[in-house]
């Protein structure tokens, strides 16, 4: 009868690790934790939106462009990339760019990542914007971002 009960008590614990272990792994893989929350907010849509620090104005060169990204060298001589869903949201709006565009960038960083909110081509005079005042792409719904 004891050697029922240790055994048994032994099962439960060895269960009970094994579930707190896969509460914990299933947090970690998707970021489902209170730390993720206070630095990003989903507004319930499943597209999270940025915590915009001080919005900061950087100058460039278009230097290439291809179907998968825009670069563009910086005035400080530095790369930025610009890919993914924001480069196709701005093909998507035909914000019509060429090499050697001058270009003025709105944003902020997030780390060591410049996260741009508005262009705007200095050739043309067209302002195009990526995010909203709260951080939200607005390629994720409900948003203005038209080219002006």
């Amino acid at each position: 009868m004891l050697k029922k009960v240790i055994l048994s008590t032994l099962l439960i614990g060895f269960i009970a690790a094994l579930l707190i272990g896969a509460v914990i792994r299933t947090n970690a893989k998707t970021g489902d934790s209170s730390e993720s929350h206070s630095e990003e907010s989903d507004n319930g849509s499943g597209n999270p939106q940025a915590e915009i620090g001080e919005i900061v104005t950087l100058a460039g060169t278009v230097s290439e462009m291809n179907d998968d990204a825009l670069t563009i060298t910086l005035t400080s001589g530095e790369s930025l990339l610009i890919e993914s869903r924001a480069w196709t949201y701005i093909q998507d709006q035909e914000f019509g760019l060429a090499n050697g565009d001058t270009l003025t960038l709105d944003g902020f960083y997030e780390g060591d990542l410049f996260e741009p909110t508005a262009i705007t081509n200095a050739a043309t005079g067209k302002r195009i914007q990526l995010r909203s005042e709260s951080g939200r792409p607005v390629w994720a719904g409900g948003g203005q971002g038209k080219s002006e």
